[in-house]
């Protein structure tokens, strides 16, 4: 029970913030990804600006990449504390034959995956960075083209 509260206070407070935070930093890791892609074809001068551009791109991804790396790791650890759970129940049921861990045993096997979420729009999973990444490059690049047909 204790666990629970603790993860629902988290999931509360921490929604918004962290949403909040790689949208902006997918926002600015775009901006860059599509100064990159226009000034390297327009301006002559763009070689100095690519060492900033380039360390700007690494922390934009990076935070992103590392807020999802560790909100995704809660489920895993909760996966891996019911496995141990019910190890360690079923051991014991089979050595002492007590029925009245089985409710308990049930009760936390039974319980959905806790996933933090932001604004319960995006789910914070290790696979979310992937997708994260994917979507940035596309619409970087859809953005970028759309720009030079105008």
């Amino acid at each position: 029970m204790k666990i629970n509260s603790s993860l629902d206070d988290i999931r509360g407070v921490f929604s918004v913030p962290s949403f909040l935070i790689i949208v902006t930093e997918f926002l600015s890791c775009s901006h860059m990804f599509g100064y990159i892609i226009i000034s390297g074809k327009h301006n002559a001068y763009f070689r100095p600006a690519i060492v900033v551009v380039t360390i700007n791109v690494i922390a934009s991804c990076s935070s992103t990449i590392g807020t999802l790396w560790m909100a995704g790791g809660i489920p895993v650890a909760l996966n891996r504390l019911k496995e141990s759970f019910y190890r360690k129940a079923h051991s014991r049921y089979i050595s002492h034959q007590v029925s009245e861990e089985l409710h308990t045993k049930r009760e936390l096997l039974e319980k959905p995956d806790f996933v933090l979420s932001g604004c319960d729009l995006m789910s914070y999973r290790r696979s979310s960075i992937l997708v994260v990444l994917g979507t940035l490059f596309t619409y970087s690049v859809l953005v970028v083209q759309a720009s030079w047909e105008v």
